[in-house]
Order: structure tokens, then C-alpha cells, then sequence
């Protein structure tokens, strides 16, 4: 019977072990910047491509920095190009994509995740720095 319950044990930790090691640690915790002048922001979202979701976690990372800076941009109802010129004429924030990672869901599309520096403020010129843990 405790040999059981030591594999069992053993076989639990185990599994968890792997299930963390298939994210990278900034799809779960957001780094912290190496200065004042931007923030990391982490989303995700699914589509039917790979490129599809990238768009749509791309959109998501614009659309909470434009609620971050008070200005309200509506995506109901539209197709990606016209959310991309509204962001375009909505957005002065700068933007820096460091990293991706890509899922296949359960419907056969994808979940890309996406980590962008972006400036604190609009009126912050931010001094954007290399991130090389993508993969880790």
C-alpha cells in the first residue's frame, strides 16, 4: 500500500513538473521592466491561424493600453483591419512585441501568447530593453 501511495506521489509531482515546463514562466508571471518608461503586458487569444491569433492577442495588448490611457477603442462587430486603423488613430503608445508562443487548442486552431514592452504614458519615450527568455 505506501508503495502505491509513493508512486502515485511521485507520479503527481512529476506530471506538474512537466505541466510548467510547457509554458514559458512570462505566459504565467510578467517579467519586471529594467526601467520606468514601459511595462511588460502579456495576453493571449485563439484563432483559427496562427496568424488570426497572434492578430487577435495583438489587438487585446492595444485595446488595454488604450483603456489604460482613458481612451475607449470599441472592437465589437468589426473584422481586424478596421480594429487596425482604429488602433492606428487611436494609439500613440509605443509598442514592442519581444515574445510569442504557440498552442494548439482542443478545436484545432491555436492560442498564441504574446509579451510586449509598451511605454508607461504617451508622453513617455521609452527606452525599450532586450529580453532573452522567451523560451524559458
Amino acid at each position: 500500500m505506501k508503495k502505491i501511495i509513493l508512486t502515485l506521489l511521485v507520479t503527481v509531482i512529476a506530471l506538474g513538473a512537466v505541466a510548467q515546463n510547457g509554458r514559458p514562466r512570462w505566459t504565467k508571471k510578467l517579467p519586471k521592466a529594467a526601467n520606468s518608461t514601459y511595462v511588460y503586458v502579456s495576453q493571449n487569444a485563439i484563432g483559427k491561424t496562427v496568424s488570426e491569433a497572434r492578430d487577435n492577442a495583438l489587438i487585446e495588448v492595444y485595446r488595454q493600453t488604450l483603456l489604460r490611457e482613458g481612451k475607449p477603442v470599441s472592437f465589437e462587430d468589426k473584422d481586424n483591419a478596421l480594429i487596425w486603423v482604429e488602433i492606428k488613430d487611436n494609439c500613440k503608445l509605443s509598442v514592442n512585441k519581444v515574445c510569442e508562443y504557440v498552442e494548439r487548442d482542443e478545436k484545432g486552431g491555436y492560442v498564441v501568447y504574446v509579451l510586449c514592452q509598451v511605454a508607461k504614458t504617451s508622453e513617455t519615450k521609452p527606452n525599450f530593453t532586450d529580453f532573452r527568455k522567451c523560451n524559458k
